[in-house]
């Protein structure tokens, strides 16, 4: 049910909505990256573009943007977080965890140490998937 509800809130906010979430002035599409390389690790540039389903040309305003703030670095056409973007993708993870702790209105998280570790465990596995390539402009 999570899954889904998450999903819905994605296809209609988007990755934007969640930046803004997070306290980040990010486009959704940055945003998608850094959680897809969160999850996966370095990657090839013309991967990551195959991943979000658009062109290098594309793709690269975001890339070049993580690049130029120190969240990403790209050597030899190979993109990877540094510190400062791990940091960061866990913000956005953060955030999304946080968004489903509230759709469990009176659960607590901390009384269902079961449910702690779905929620943290969903947050991660719900960001940063190839079928939201669509979502990242949003």
């Amino acid at each position: 049910v999570l899954s889904r509800l998450s999903a819905t809130d994605l296809r209609r906010f988007g990755y934007a909505k969640l930046a803004r979430a997070a306290g980040l002035d990010l486009p959704g599409g940055a945003c998608w990256i850094l959680t897809m390389l969160a999850k996966q690790g370095a990657t090839p540039g013309p991967e990551l573009a195959r991943q979000a389903g658009v062109t290098m040309a594309e793709g690269h305003p975001n890339a070049q943007l993580l690049v130029d703030r120190g969240l990403v670095t790209r050597t030899d056409g190979v993109l990877a977080l540094t510190p400062a973007g791990s940091e960061t993708a866990g913000r956005l993870f953060a955030a999304k965890r946080e968004w489903l702790e509230h759709q469990l209105a009176g659960w607590s998280p901390q009384q269902h140490a079961e449910l702690d570790q779905v929620l943290t465990k969903l947050s991660r596995a719900i960001l940063g998937d190839e079928s939201d390539r669509h979502l990242a402009d949003r």
